[in-house]
């Protein structure tokens, strides 16, 4: 049987291609790192990508932000229209959505922002969250990230900018 290959793009500053490289690569997958500005043709029989952790281009302004915007992503837009599998994992997830490719239903486009709660009618901020989280899904099955996973997940989570915003006024008011 045929491992699936995966490609792992990696922009300037991305640091995490080596453990992403490691964690596919003992789930069976054939996996390579492929650097942002390599020849494309090298991709030419990959079934998906897995963008990962790592601080692209430094994160200037939002996270994810200036990585979206390579042009790779005219070519990421295409290879998902064909169906393959793109995912992405911490920083990898933040590029995702800044590029667009994680739209949440038909053109809806949100994005993410600094960390904020409200409490007591005001907003705080509390910086940058490193702890350990419980989580449960409130999406139907086949939406789920984790393949029918159900209950709650206890699971850690580090990051400065995890709050999605959008300007859609039906999401805002669920």
């Amino acid at each position: 049987m045929k491992k699936p290959r995966f490609a792992i793009p990696s922009f300037p500053g991305s640091n995490g291609e080596v453990d992403n490289l490691r964690t596919l690569r003992r789930c069976g997958f054939d996996a390579f790192v492929f650097r942002w500005n390599d020849d494309r043709a090298q991709l030419k029989d990959v079934d998906g990508y897995f963008f990962g952790a790592g601080f692209s281009y430094e994160d200037r302004g939002r996270s994810g932000m200036v990585a979206a915007r390579d042009p790779l992503f005219e070519f990421m837009r295409e290879e998902a229209s064909l169906g393959k599998v793109i995912i992405g994992n911490c920083n990898g997830a933040q590029v995702l959505i800044e590029s667009g490719l994680v739209p949440l239903g038909d053109a809806l486009r949100f994005c993410l922002a600094r960390n904020a709660y409200r409490k007591e009618g005001k907003w705080q901020a509390p910086g940058f969250l490193n702890e350990w989280v419980w989580i449960t899904p409130s999406c139907p099955i086949n939406r789920c990230a984790t393949s029918h996973w159900r209950g709650v997940l206890h699971m850690p989570i580090a990051h400065g900018e995890g709050r999605f915003v959008t300007s859609d006024q039906a999401l805002i008011e669920e």
